[in-house]
């Protein structure tokens, strides 16, 4: 229920109620500060980024540890979000089935990393159920939200924020005054509609990210699971492709197939579908998005397949390049709000992460400066170095996997190179929280502040994103026309077998192998690697937190 703005003073404002503003709210307003939410919409509603990865629910468990917010740890696992929702998905895998338009599928053509860490399994957020949920975990710890509230302005003092809005509207609001609150600090998390760049001019124009996408999608029942589809090859330990986020990728996009219907005892059976082209080589037509859709799936046999009965419970949405950016994510007295800030692509499933390791840092920036009083400058740099890293970083990512999937050869190796940087990036989570657990030392939360290259995938590790940066070197290349496709091939396994840090947990350096290992073998496996053949730098690091979790195992066989 909304709250009505009858006090006009708090200590933080945050505009927008998506799942960044909410847990950002219940951790601000948990350590005792007044906090205002104001949305113009309301609850339940749809939202996209709906797939977790293993670092998002390490970071989500670093919240919950460091900020004392239990409800977080729902957000740790597909175990524990099952005390949120039981509309929700598991997430095992990512699958990738590579494609050519107009051609059969090669079955042989796919790549699978596990989505699982340890024991745990991740999620398919049905966002409208878990949105609201945090929304009320926000309202619990004392946050006042203002629903279907419209702000028009927002005035930036030395000494404080105001945010102003119209008088409500409508035969019951004819009394009621117009918005106005006082705070000693903004947030804005609207994402890209978001208030703040528009009133300052802060978006890039024109956005100067390599990746180039736009976007039509929807959620659908009836969409028939992956493996009821085809007949694949028994050449690799694979686990359902229907207990992942599968991704039909092909020169030029790429499409996404997340259920929620993928698990025993699923009581949802919507599945959220996504597809994503370059505009420069898709450009957009001038039909209706269902008229485009079909247009692709004509020349797709496997998603024409899945989504031959599928039926749109929403109007798809179509929309034009979605990359954006800012110049400049925080100022005085205000900051902005992981996708208020940019947005990429979201191939990967790196939008929650982002929000998680912003929500991260800005909550610890925000508790220090209200309890010293002090909202300078200084106090928030980490956050703009953080995002405008977080941007760049996903943006090349991103940017090479669009240039690969023109040749399946090139995206065989460029997916080794994105699983190699992502294990180090969970590794250095999960390392920092296992410290923490057994010493109860909070220098191992701080810890994850003071990265060496931040944004980056693997942000502690400057070995890994050297073996990154080089692969992604040879694919811009190949886009450039200086390296041929077979170059950029055999250059990125030459780097991937000569570099000491790549382990062999995943098959990094051999083509033939397109799915990663998984299991307690495949851990006992990493800890031996560790012990014998890992630089000192990363045995220091990351033994203690592999090879805990892999005891944890043992002693639960």
């Amino acid at each position: 229920m909304s709250q009505q703005a009858s006090d006009p003073r708090c200590d933080v404002v945050i505009l927008g109620s998506g799942i960044g503003s909410t847990i950002l709210g219940a951790i601000l307003a948990r350590h005792g500060h007044q906090i205002t939410i104001i949305e113009k919409g309301m609850h339940p509603r749809f939202a996209i980024g709906e797939s977790t990865i293993p670092q998002t629910s390490a970071m989500m468990a670093l919240l919950a540890e460091r900020y004392d917010v239990p409800e977080l740890f729902h957000l740790s696992s597909f175990r524990r979000l099952q005390r949120v929702s039981g509309t929700c998905g598991i997430k095992n895998n990512f699958g990738f089935l590579y494609g050519r338009r107009g051609q059969p599928a090669d079955f042989r053509e796919l790549n699978q990393t596990s989505a699982t860490f340890g024991d745990d399994a991740e999620m398919h957020l049905y966002r409208q159920d878990v949105d609201a949920y945090y929304l009320q975990v926000a309202l619990h710890y004392g946050c006042r939200v203002l629903h279907g509230t419209q702000v028009d302005s927002v005035d930036l003092a030395d000494d404080e924020v105001v945010v102003r809005g119209p008088a409500p509207s409508g035969p019951r609001a004819s009394s009621a005054a117009a918005l106005e609150v006082r705070a000693r600090y903004l947030v804005d998390g609207g994402g890209f509609g978001a208030l703040l760049p528009k009133q300052l001019g802060l978006r890039e124009q024109p956005c100067s990210m390599k990746t180039h996408s736009r976007s039509l999608f929807t959620h659908m029942i009836d969409v028939r699971p992956f493996e009821s589809c085809v007949s694949l090859p028994r050449t690799e330990k694979l686990s359902p492709f229907h207990q992942g986020t599968l991704h039909h990728v092909f020169d030029g996009g790429w499409m996404w197939i997340i259920p929620f219907d993928n698990h025993e005892g699923a009581t949802n059976g919507v599945v959220s579908v996504g597809l994503l082209l370059d505009p420069r080589r898709h450009p957009k037509t001038e039909g209706p998005p269902e008229q485009e859709l079909a247009a692709f799936l004509s020349d797709m046999a496997v998603p024409a397949r899945q989504l031959e009965h599928a039926k749109p419970i929403r109007p798809w949405i179509s929309t034009g390049r979605i990359q954006y950016n800012s110049t400049q994510t925080v100022g005085p007295r205000w900051a902005l709000l992981s996708h208020s800030a940019g947005f990429v692509d979201p191939l990967f499933s790196r939008g929650l992460c982002n929000t998680a390791e912003t929500t991260y840092l800005l909550a610890a920036r925000l508790l220090g400066a209200l309890e010293a009083d002090d909202f300078s400058m200084e106090r928030f740099q980490g956050l703009e170095a953080l995002q405008q890293g977080l941007l760049s970083w996903n943006d090349r990512l991103v940017a090479c996997a669009y240039i690969s999937f023109r040749d399946y050869g090139l995206w065989n190796a460029w997916w080794r190179v994105w699983t190699l940087a992502s294990l180090y990036g969970t590794l250095r989570a999960f390392h920092a929280r296992l410290k923490y657990l057994a010493s109860d030392d909070p220098s191992f939360l701080r810890s994850l502040e003071d990265d060496p290259m931040p944004g980056a995938i693997a942000a502690g590790d400057p070995d890994v994103m050297a073996v990154f940066d080089a692969c992604a070197n040879l694919v811009e290349g190949v886009e450039g026309g200086t390296v041929t496709v077979e170059a950029a091939v055999l250059g990125i396994y030459e780097r991937l077998r000569k570099d000491p840090c790549v382990a062999p947990l995943f098959p990094f350096t051999d083509p033939e192998k397109r799915a990663s290992e998984r299991g307690l073998k495949a851990r006992l496996k990493l800890i031996h690697w560790t012990v014998r053949h890992a630089p000192p730098a990363l045995k220091s690091k990351y033994f203690y937190a592999i090879s805990r979790r892999a005891r944890s195992r043992l002693a639960a066989v």
